[in-house]
């Protein structure tokens, strides 16, 4: 098994850990983790359909998490 072939493992673990999430931070984490290293590994492998679906879920769970990060509309701030 090469390094790219563990890199996938790593990446697929990611994914199977977000899915065992109970709370919603973590589970972005994660999946912002498995995204990064199937990334990496689609380009290493090249894998281009797995380079371009992580790429495009990428930004879509920065934003997600980031908006998390934002208190509500009329929440009281401290």
């Amino acid at each position: 098994m090469s390094w790219v072939d563990s890199l996938g493992f790593c990446a697929s673990f990611a994914v199977l850990a977000s899915f065992c999430m109970t709370t919603i931070v973590p589970l972005r984490v994660f999946a912002l983790v498995s995204n990064i290293v199937f990334s990496a590994c689609g380009l290493l492998a090249h894998l281009y359909p797995v380079l371009f679906l992580h790429a495009l879920l990428l930004p879509i769970n920065l934003v997600k998490l980031w908006r998390l990060r934002k208190p509500a509309p009329g929440a009281e701030q401290d």
